[in-house]
């Protein structure tokens, strides 16, 4: 691909006639430069050129794979009152396209009673998530489970695509008697595009 532009202009020009790319790369196709003063060539991006990393750091904030995570550990659980929703943790995600998920741990006294469990995340705090109609992470179970026993509830992924920054919490609720009931566990995102 000819480019007559001056150096330093950052305006590549097309041959007369030429609207787009297609006669020599198509849809989907991009300008690519090999090194510094290099030739210009118009192709699909390989699998090689892609932005990855090759050790165990992380990626930038606003940039694809970005993570984003909070943690209440067991020795901070949170005490829940019986039948009302209790934000766990929550973070803050910009504007972007985030896959979501979590996990709650729910840490039972002794001696108390276990009717039932929840939990979720959701753009609203102290608030489960509705389900189908959100399309968040929602876990429900009604059932007597086992007295004093601690129930672990791992929270599967879902899209959240967001305008705007936007807080979002991990949230449980139980239904319990005769003693304590706390909440503890983590919340994540990944940026996906």
């Amino acid at each position: 691909l000819a480019v007559p532009a001056a150096a330093g202009t950052n305006t590549i020009t097309l041959p007369a006639g030429t609207t787009d790319f297609s006669a020599t790369g198509g849809a989907g196709q991009f300008v690519k430069q090999g090194s510094a003063g290099g030739a210009l060539t118009v192709s699909a991006v390989a699998v090689s050129e892609l932005s990855c990393t090759a050790t165990n750091d992380n990626a930038s904030a606003g940039d694809l794979g970005q993570v984003i995570s909070a943690s209440v550990a067991l020795a901070s659980a949170v005490s829940l009152t019986t039948t009302t929703t209790a934000d766990v943790t929550s973070m803050s995600l910009t504007a972007g396209d985030w896959e979501v998920d979590g996990q709650v741990y729910f840490n039972a006294g002794a001696t108390t009673t276990i009717a039932a469990i929840a939990c979720g995340i959701n753009t609203a705090s102290a608030t489960m998530p509705n389900g189908a109609a959100d399309m968040m992470p929602l876990f429900f179970l009604q059932s007597a489970l086992t007295t004093g026993a601690d129930q672990c509830v791992p929270l599967c992924p879902a899209r959240l695509s967001l305008a705007s920054t936007t807080t979002v919490y991990l949230v449980a609720k139980a239904s319990f008697g005769t003693s304590t009931m706390k909440a503890c566990g983590w919340i994540k995102a990944r940026r996906v595009r």
